[in-house]
């Protein structure tokens, strides 16, 4: 197993001279992403598309029905993307 340090390291040393600190660090991220979802795949983690389509309608038709009740406001894309 790789240090921590040492995957790090190899992630910056892949990048060009110029790259900025918030470049490194959404590379360092985004490595750590990768590695976590290859790791996922090994141990048999995932699952199908269709099993993930089922997921998404059954949080739809929850989320909506929370709006209907009034247990949910809606926010307009306007405020999601003021913040």
């Amino acid at each position: 197993m790789t240090a921590p340090k040492d995957e790090a390291k190899k992630v910056i040393d892949s990048l060009p001279e110029d790259t900025t600190y918030e470049e490194i660090l959404r590379e360092l991220a985004f490595d750590k992403m990768i590695g976590r979802g290859l790791d996922d795949v090994e141990n048999e983690k995932t699952i199908s598309n269709e099993e993930m389509e089922q997921i998404w309608i059954e949080e739809s038709e929850r989320r909506y029905q929370a709006i209907q009740d009034g247990t949910m406001k809606t926010v307009s894309c306007e405020e999601v993307f003021a913040k």
